[in-house]
């Protein structure tokens, strides 16, 4: 079950498709502020660049190994995508920040519910917890892709 549900949060960033958003629709600049343009490409440079970064940890973390390494291996593959989810966090619209939070929280949960994990008892939090992750990460990918022509 634990395979299954950190598999389905892979596959929620992996199949969202991306959307033409362009860096126009989502901040205005005044006429010849050619600066304010650049700000704002590279804000959603680095925010897209997040958002793959983060995408794959994500995708580690549902890997099959990771899972079969255990506790320590599934709580390592979590402290990598939260600490990728912090460098994210950090070239987010202040729009996007509940779902950033949503998935932290989510994290923490997972970490938590692994942490508690003894053979198959705690199994159904360490799901449960997955499950939200799945939510959460597909959540805040809906909310980035449209900024992220390649996502």
């Amino acid at each position: 079950m634990t395979v299954a549900a950190l598999a389905l949060a892979s596959l929620a960033l992996a199949a969202c498709s991306s959307s033409s958003k362009s860096a126009s629709d989502t901040t205005s600049s005044a006429p010849g502020t050619s600066a304010t343009s650049t700000t704002t490409a590279t804000g959603a440079t680095a925010a897209c660049n997040g958002l793959q970064t983060l995408k794959t940890s994500i995708t580690n973390l549902a890997s099959p190994s990771t899972v079969s390494g255990g506790k320590a291996s599934i709580q390592s593959a979590v402290d990598d995508v939260q600490k990728n989810l912090d460098d994210l966090q950090s070239s987010v619209k202040s729009s996007d920040k509940p779902q950033v939070d949503a998935l932290k929280s989510s994290l923490t949960d997972l970490k938590d519910s692994a942490n508690n994990l003894s053979g198959l008892s705690g199994i159904g939090a360490v799901t449960s917890a997955a499950g939200k992750v799945v939510t959460a990460a597909g959540n805040l990918y809906d909310a980035l892709k449209a900024g992220c022509p390649s996502s």
